[in-house]
């Protein structure tokens, strides 16, 4: 994985993240607060991820209880999708494309549980080894990449 350096950050007026950003010894710098236009890139990232999010929990059926899931969802989907032959997860990764199916958010499936919980090992012997579940999205690990595997939810525990 190539080395990347940051040479500026600019954000809020977050104590936390100012002390954060001179600790690690960065130039950085602020927006002016309740203006909206001097933070128009994040405003305007807000708004897709926002957007994107509402649109996702809507075409599951799901109330917005639900919203930290779809919200990683979207947010993985977009970073992967390919735009001019090219997506935002390869140009940082430089390991071509994702790998493996993308699921919709919220449809149904069949899985195989985990049979380390104790209610998959109390299942009759006879019960099939897929349970019905719905797609919750994608386990991603640090750095942005996918562990290939699946957030699940059987539906009987709905």
């Amino acid at each position: 994985m190539p080395i990347e350096y940051v040479h500026y950050v600019y954000s809020d007026n977050s104590w936390e993240i100012w002390k954060a950003v001179d600790m690690l010894g960065f130039q950085q710098g602020a927006s002016s607060p309740g203006i909206h236009e001097t933070s128009s890139h994040i405003e305007r990232s807000n708004e897709t991820i926002l957007g994107g999010t509402q649109t996702v929990l809507d075409a599951a059926g799901l109330p917005g209880c639900f919203w930290p899931l779809p919200s990683g969802y979207f947010r993985h989907i977009l970073n992967i999708k390919v735009v001019e032959g090219d997506s935002a997860w390869n140009k940082r990764n430089k390991r071509g494309e994702v790998e493996g199916k993308q699921i919709l958010f919220g449809c149904v499936v069949e899985f195989i549980p985990n049979k380390t919980n104790t209610k998959w090992k109390r299942r009759n012997k006879w019960s099939l080894n897929a349970v019905p579940g719905i797609f919750m999205g994608y386990e991603l690990l640090p750095g942005h990449t996918w562990s290939n595997e699946f957030y699940v939810v059987a539906i009987e525990d709905l």
